[in-house]
């Protein structure tokens, strides 16, 4: 589940209308991600300085589970989000930076839980796995049952 929040300093009418619309599918393919799994947010009209210059920029954060905890898969992605943002914002790579943070899943809040458990109510409401890893969660099946089935 990436999170993803791009802040310029370039003005809203700037940007292309559907920039979140086509991050959210760039992020989807470059991180390998379903585009119903990424989030998105942009800011605009920022005020920023970015290497001590008070110049257009913008700067990228991306946030996911197992996808960006390494220099080398950081490495790819910056490579192909540098031409979408460069393409799409019309900046220099000189002026965006991209920090990434690798998330575990108890650090992202899904439908009441954690993505910890919510991922084992997935596995055990599918009967993928009745394994190891989420007989703790076994307990808790009744209550992330009831949460699951309240419309979220």
């Amino acid at each position: 589940m990436p999170f993803v929040e791009l802040e310029t300093s370039l003005p809203a009418a700037q940007l292309p209308r559907d920039l979140p619309a086509k991050l959210c599918a760039a992020v989807a393919t470059i991180l390998d991600k379903p585009q119903e799994r990424v989030n998105v947010t942009v800011r605009s009209d920022a005020a920023m300085v970015l290497s001590g210059s008070p110049a257009p920029c913008a700067q990228l954060v991306v946030s996911s589970i197992g996808v960006v905890g390494t220099a080398e898969q950081n490495k790819g992605h910056s490579a192909r989000l540098f031409d979408f943002l460069t393409k799409e914002l019309g900046l220099g790579p000189d002026r965006i930076n991209i920090r990434f943070y690798p998330l575990e899943p108890w650090q992202i809040g899904k439908n009441g839980t954690v993505m910890t458990f919510f991922a084992c109510f997935l596995k055990m409401t599918l009967g993928l796995l009745f394994s190891h890893d989420c007989r703790e969660y076994k307990a808790k099946a009744p209550e992330l049952l009831s949460r699951g089935s309240e419309g979220s």
